[in-house]
């Protein structure tokens, strides 16, 4: 199916000699096939134990009947996508192209890179060298941010279809589902809306590099936007057999962008939820410090090591515990809430003991400043 493209295969007959493979050489984009590979995801692991690597795009080739556990591992392993067979060639070979010639332009890239420094060390034509460089980079990144704002588009718009077909099935449009039907309609709408949150914080993440994240800016009332995140999470808090507390006191307003706002409170919120034993407590607080107002959500789970705490807003960042309790998740979560409060003129500040740990949310009354994605570029 691939040989069309004209691009370097190299084929790995079992797991000892598919890591010999990755040892030896770089690739631009590693399929492992779940059906006839056993051991696939030791293979995935140790691609991504190793630095070269660790960036390297992963695709998992499996049948229909894959359960949840093992979709859930292969996101959290890094996956890009998962190719369901029987294998349609014409989509393989376009996803492959696509980062086969991203690969080639990161070499490019690298080149050019080195080129640079052997010309600095010799003569005063580096600067025009470097600006060349610059110039590619700048290029390069609006390429990356405008290929995952694509893909991104491209599945969301078929995706919201599926969800909205399902949701009249489980209505009974058609028909009364049988209970087993039912069950089956359930996993397929939360793995449904689960992808669909990652296509938007793929989006958002797009946005943002490429600097034309805006945002809509009025009077926000943080009592009401609080109270609105509480009654989306309650069904999860309860589920979770977890206490909501929530303490806004007096009326509070301030200057932002409301949907984005709410959106990082249930970001935060919905981590607290993940990270905190049945018959614990979650708590919403606010307070007014000087000309800011403090937005924090409070657990009593068992806290953050804190040599994880300076990454936990890194992009595709998951803590140990996560992966150990294979919560779902791919670590965009709080990258994402980084980015709307600093894009609100804001900061993150984060307390974590053994006993609980606190996100806060520091954010000016008045609102975000005139260009706020300087500060984010910055």
């Amino acid at each position: 199916m691939l040989s069309p493209l004209g691009y370097p295969l190299v084929e790995a007959a079992s797991g000892s000699d598919a890591r010999r493979c990755v040892t030896e050489q770089d690739f631009a984009v590693i399929l492992i096939d779940l059906r006839t590979m056993t051991g696939g995801f030791d293979v995935a692991e140790f691609v991504r134990s190793r630095p070269r690597s660790t960036l390297t795009p992963l695709i998992f080739v499996t049948t229909g009947d894959r359960d949840e556990r093992e979709m859930t591992m292969g996101y959290a392993m890094g996956s890009v996508d998962f190719i369901v067979a029987p294998v349609v060639p014409a989509a393989l070979r376009g996803k492959v192209a696509l980062f086969a010639d991203l690969f080639a332009k990161t070499h490019e890239l690298v080149e050019r890179a080195q080129r640079l420094r052997m010309a600095a060390s010799r003569s005063a034509d580096a600067l025009g060298l470097q600006m060349e460089m610059l110039d590619r980079m700048d290029e390069l990144s609006r390429a990356k941010s405008d290929f995952v704002s694509k893909i991104s588009h491209e599945l969301r718009s078929p995706l919201t279809s599926v969800i909205g077909y399902v949701e009249l099935l489980t209505d009974g449009g058609p028909g009364d589902p049988t209970p087993e039907q039912g069950r089956m309609l359930t996993i397929i709408e939360r793995n449904s809306r689960r992808l669909l949150a990652l296509i938007e914080d793929l989006l958002t993440m797009s946005r943002v590099e490429a600097g034309i994240f805006e945002l809509s800016v009025g009077m926000v009332d943080l009592r009401e936007l609080i109270h609105s995140v509480r009654d989306t999470t309650e069904p999860a808090v309860a589920k979770a057999g977890l206490e909501l507390r929530v303490d806004v006191g007096a009326d509070r307003m301030l200057t932002g962008d409301r949907e984005q706002l709410e959106r990082a409170l249930l970001n935060l919120l919905s981590n607290a939820v993940k990270f905190t034993s049945p018959r614990g407590h979650v708590e919403i607080a606010t307070r007014t410090e000087g000309d800011d107002a403090l937005v924090s959500v409070r657990d009593t789970g068992t806290g953050i090591p804190l040599d994880e705490q300076e990454h936990l807003f890194t992009r595709f960042f998951r803590a140990k515990r996560s992966q150990e309790q294979e919560v779902p998740g791919t670590g965009l979560g709080l990258y994402i809430v980084k980015q709307i409060v600093e894009l609100h003129g804001g900061a993150m500040e984060v307390e974590s003991t053994p006993a609980g740990s606190t996100f806060t949310m520091r954010l000016p009354i008045g609102g975000p400043p005139a260009d706020p994605l300087s500060l984010v570029r910055r």
